[in-house]
C-alpha cells in the first residue's frame, strides 16, 4: 500500500501537489473561526458542580470573570493633591476605554463612602473632589485608613499605595486594554465611519500639541475644524479633519465642555482651582472664534468650601436667541437648585 502511494506520488507530482494545496486551503479558510478559550473555567463540564457553584456566585454578585487591576504607589503617600489628581484623571481616562465595563470601575474617585446617621445610612462620593487644605486632607485620609472596606483592598494600610481595579467585557481584549492604559492610549482621538469602521487615532498623554491630559468634549466649527477640550493642559486644541494640529486658545481654563454659536464660542469650566489652576474661576466664558481672548464671563455659584473657584457646570448650550444653558454637575447640582440653569440675553 505504501509503495502504491509512493509509486503513485512518483508518476503524479503535479496532482499530488494540487491535492495537497486544496487540502491546505480548506484547512486555511477555517482559521478565522477558530477562537482562543483561557478561562480555567471553561475546561471543567457544565455539570461540574464547581463550574455550577462559580456561575452561581457570578449571578448573585454581578461579578465580571475579567478584571484588570492597576497599582498607583507614591513612596510618599497618595494623600496628596497632585497625586489625588492624578489618580481621578487617570480613572477618568480608563472609564472612556472601549471594553471597560465603566460602571463598574473600582477605585476612590468611584467608590461611595457609607456612613450611619442615626438609623440611615448615607452614602456619598468618597472623592468628589480634590482636598485643598492640609487640614481637609488630613480628614480624608483619616475617613480611608479609618475605613476597613477600603484598606486592604483599595488602599494600603501605610496609605502609599492604591489599586484600581477595571473590569472588561467579556468579548473585549484584555491585552489591548492593558497595553492602552500603559502607553496612555486613553488620550487620544479616534476617527471612524459612518457605518463605525475604525479610520485613524492619533494623540497620547502629554503637554505638547497634539497630545492630551483629559480630553473632555470636541465640536466641529463651520469651516470643518475639530476643537478638542483639552482639560487638563488648561485649553482647547484645534485640528483639521485628519488629525494635522492648526492652533490652540488658552483664555478659557479647564473647560468640561463648550458650544460654537456662529463665530463665538462658550466654553465652561467646572475644574479650576487654587490647586489645579491658581488665580482661576469656575464659570462660563464667551470669546470669538477667531481670536484667543474673553468677550463675556458668567460666574459661577458660590459654595462655601470652594471659596476661590466657585462651582459650576459640566456642560454649556446657546439657543438661537443667544440664552446660555447650563448643564450642572455633581459639584454644582444642589447650588443651582436643578440639573439645567438658563442665563437669559439682557
Amino acid at each position: 500500500m505504501l509503495k502504491r502511494l509512493v509509486r503513485f506520488s512518483v508518476d503524479h507530482p503535479k496532482l499530488v501537489i494540487a491535492i495537497t494545496l486544496a487540502i491546505t486551503f480548506a484547512f486555511g479558510i477555517q482559521l478565522p473561526k477558530i477562537t482562543t478559550d483561557t478561562d480555567p473555567k471553561n475546561m471543567l463540564p457544565v455539570t461540574s458542580p464547581v463550574r455550577q457553584y462559580n456561575d452561581q456566585v457570578e449571578g448573585w454578585f454581578g461579578l465580571h470573570p475579567d478584571v484588570i487591576v492597576l497599582g498607583i504607589r507614591r513612596e510618599e503617600g497618595i494623600f496628596d493633591p497632585r497625586t489625588l489628581a492624578r489618580i481621578e484623571r487617570i480613572t477618568g481616562e480608563i472609564l472612556k476605554i472601549p471594553g471597560v465595563v465603566a460602571r463598574d470601575v473600582i477605585a476612590l474617585p468611584t467608590v461611595d463612602d457609607v456612613t450611619t446617621e442615626g438609623d440611615l445610612l448615607r452614602a456619598q462620593p468618597l472623592l468628589s473632589q480634590i482636598p485643598a487644605t492640609r487640614e481637609e486632607m488630613e480628614s480624608f485620609k483619616r475617613r480611608v485608613l479609618d475605613n476597613p472596606l477600603l484598606v486592604g483592598r483599595l488602599v494600603s494600610r501605610d496609605g502609599k499605595t492604591t489599586a484600581l481595579y477595571v473590569p472588561i467585557e467579556k468579548t473585549a481584549n484584555g491585552k489591548e486594554i492593558a497595553d492602552g492604559i500603559k502607553r496612555g492610549a486613553t488620550s487620544r482621538i479616534s476617527k471612524f465611519t459612518p457605518d463605525g469602521t475604525f479610520v485613524k487615532s492619533w494623540g497620547r498623554i502629554g503637554v505638547r500639541h497634539g497630545e492630551f491630559r483629559t480630553p473632555h468634549a470636541l465640536a466641529f466649527d463651520a469651516r470643518g475644524r475639530l476643537w478638542v477640550a483639552d482639560r487638563g493642559n488648561h485649553r482647547l486644541e484645534i485640528f483639521d479633519q485628519d488629525g494635522t494640529y492648526l492652533e490652540s486658545r488658552y483664555m478659557y481654563g479647564r473647560i468640561s465642555g463648550f458650544f460654537i454659536r456662529g463665530n463665538l464660542l462658550y466654553a465652561i469650566d467646572s475644574e479650576s482651582g487654587p490647586l489645579n489652576h491658581p488665580n482661576w474661576r469656575d464659570g462660563v466664558r464667551v470669546g470669538p472664534l477667531h481670536d484667543d481672548r474673553i468677550t463675556a464671563f458668567i460666574p459661577p455659584f458660590e459654595r462655601d468650601d470652594r471659596v476661590y473657584q466657585g462651582t459650576a457646570g459640566e456642560g454649556v448650550a446657546v439657543d438661537a436667541d443667544g440664552n446660555v444653558y447650563a448643564a450642572e454637575g455633581p459639584n454644582s447640582l444642589n447650588q443651582a437648585g436643578g440639573a439645567f440653569t438658563k442665563y437669559s440675553v439682557k
